[in-house]
């Protein structure tokens, strides 16, 4: 019974692998750094993979602050669609588990260097983790 109980309560708590990671884009740029392609491909791989093939994530791109608000939200899109079009080209992910939304400028990484590189980013968030 004890046992029995202990396996009930793993079941109640098991939430999936937590996924979040960030891929890097040069300035004024929607290209994915190539630095960024190998960490893309590791996470094409791991969608592909029997823990998270059905779990759905967010794209969520971002700019740093320069450039007019709706520019950088423009831009922001088109950098979480180029993580989409890269995981659904490259590694068939079904569209409809990758979720893609720009932010602009809206929510910066690094609040002291709102120009530094470290805010132009797309975060690939886990929405089932």
């Amino acid at each position: 019974v004890n046992l029995k109980k202990k396996a009930a309560e793993v079941i109640d708590t098991y939430k999936p692998p937590k996924m979040d990671f960030e891929i890097r884009f040069a300035f004024d740029s929607d290209r994915i750094l190539p630095e960024s392609i190998p960490v893309l491909n590791v996470i094409g791989q791991a969608l592909s993979g029997e823990k998270l093939g059905h779990a759905r994530f967010l794209l969520n791109g971002h700019t740093d602050a320069k450039g007019s608000d709706n520019y950088n939200l423009d831009l922001s899109e088109r950098r979480a669609f180029a993580v989409r079009d890269y995981l659904i080209e490259r590694f068939y992910i079904d569209e409809k588990r990758l979720i893609a939304i720009g932010f602009g400028e809206e929510r910066l990484k690094d609040q002291y260097d709102p120009e530094g590189g470290v805010n132009r980013r797309v975060e690939i968030v886990n929405m089932d983790g």
